[in-house]
């Protein structure tokens, strides 16, 4: 019997904001990649602050979380990756911070292909508008790519009942940051699902939507950038997150 690989051997992150209403101009065949995702992988919301120091959640997926944050973990940690985006704007704001390039949403697949063919152990992170997904996320490739999904949700996990608490809750995991808890005094939420062939953990989420992810995905929330933690684990350049 030939075991999985414990790890990846590269990764593609998806980041997908929402600037217009745009799941009608969605096709079905994107939508249905990203169902495919959510059922077979691991899903679970990340939390942005929102807080006057705080800035966009898309830099604090890239672990630039306060203004002065200069450079992305990618960059920081030496990881090999390309940050591609749509935005002319995106790309001059992260010229410092990441490897960063511009390209129209039709040439999108076959650069990440050509550049993960080329860096091994690499991190692909896409960054384009809902509306101008026009490629399958199931393009060729292998079974040891780790696939991320995040999205921009305007929606918040649901909130509990202190009575249905049957004893107090320790401060979560998800909010200690350089070996101190933060308190977050505004948040937004980005939804996530993740998924690697044999590696991922299913819960019972059976589509890429915001609501059915809150309630129903397997993980809980944690900061947006544990994100890029946990998939630069995956890929072996840095320790488990927490451990």
């Amino acid at each position: 019997m030939t075991l999985p690989p414990l790890i990846a051997t590269y990764a593609v992150l998806v980041y997908l904001s929402e600037k217009e209403t745009p799941v009608a101009k969605s096709s079905k065949t994107e939508w249905t990649s990203l169902n495919l995702i959510a059922k077979n992988g691991s899903n679970g919301s990340l939390v942005v602050s929102t807080g006057s120091e705080a800035t966009t959640s898309f830099k604090q997926v890239l672990d630039m979380g306060h203004a002065t944050d200069k450079t992305s973990i990618l960059k920081a940690l030496s990881i090999p990756h390309l940050v591609l985006t749509t935005s002319i704007d995106i790309c001059a704001t992260l010229a410092n911070a990441a490897t960063v390039e511009c390209a129209p949403p039709h040439a999108l697949a076959s650069r990440v292909l050509a550049f993960i063919a080329s860096s091994k152990r690499s991190i692909v992170v896409l960054h384009l508008d809902l509306s101008e997904m026009n490629v399958s996320l199931s393009t060729n490739v292998d079974s040891t790519c780790f696939v991320g999904i995040v999205k921009e949700s305007t929606s918040r996990p649901p909130a509990h009942n202190p009575t249905d608490i049957p004893f107090p809750v320790p401060p979560q995991s998800w909010l200690k940051r350089n070996g101190q808890y933060e308190t977050l005094s505004a948040a937004s939420w980005l939804v996530y699902s993740f998924y690697l062939r044999h590696q991922s953990r299913q819960d019972t989420v059976a589509t890429f939507n915001d609501a059915a992810i809150f309630s129903l995905g397997g993980y809980s929330s944690m900061q947006a950038h544990v994100a890029l933690r946990e998939i630069s684990f995956r890929l072996g350049h840095v320790a488990k997150y927490g451990a």
